[in-house]
């Protein structure tokens, strides 16, 4: 699980805490850092190891990917992983700040709302979990990329006439010209 927070709402022990008490959270990312704890924090050893992660940029709902090299994942968790799901959706949720549930902030399909619906029940839901299991392999443009097992592109998926499944944000890179 990654937990995003935005640096306001950074606190050092509780994120420690966090880390600590639950295994599934894996990483902590803190959002639009304007504040030395950006420059602090990068000698933190939960920075080192990777678990937690400061960035300027400001995450909401109408975010989009920015799909870079810098982004790319190289290691054999994530490759096994990407061979088999959609990274980018495999084993998250997303609520959004009016307590929307959704595979991702940016994308438009509603799942239910936390302030009526357990969020287990969602997250176990055929519907839900069906993007998780869409790996790049099976997405038109992505298929063919040499990068297909190490992008982490969130762009919400959709199937055409033929039943093809393709991204609705697709990254500048053309795989049929390198």
């Amino acid at each position: 699980v990654k937990l995003y927070i935005p640096e306001p709402s950074y606190k050092k022990e509780f994120s420690e805490y966090l880390l600590q008490k639950h295994s599934c959270i894996g990483q902590i990312i803190v959002f639009n850092c304007q504040s030395e704890a950006n420059y602090l924090a990068k000698y933190d050893e939960k920075v080192l190891d990777g678990s937690l992660i400061f960035i300027k940029d400001e995450i909401n709902s109408g975010s989009e990917d920015i799909i870079d090299s810098y982004h790319f994942q190289y290691n054999l968790k994530f490759y096994l992983e990407s061979k088999n799901y959609n990274v980018s959706l495999n084993r998250k949720v997303a609520i959004s700040k009016e307590g929307n549930i959704k595979n991702d902030l940016s994308h438009l399909k509603i799942f239910a709302n936390v302030n009526n619906s357990k969020i287990l029940s969602i997250i176990n839901n055929s519907e839900f979990m069906l993007r998780q299991q869409i790996g790049n392999d099976l997405i038109i443009k992505c298929r063919v990329c040499q990068f297909r097992y190490s992008c982490m592109s969130n762009s919400d998926l959709i199937k055409d006439d033929l039943g093809n499944w393709n991204k609705m944000s697709l990254c500048n890179f053309n795989p049929y010209n390198n």
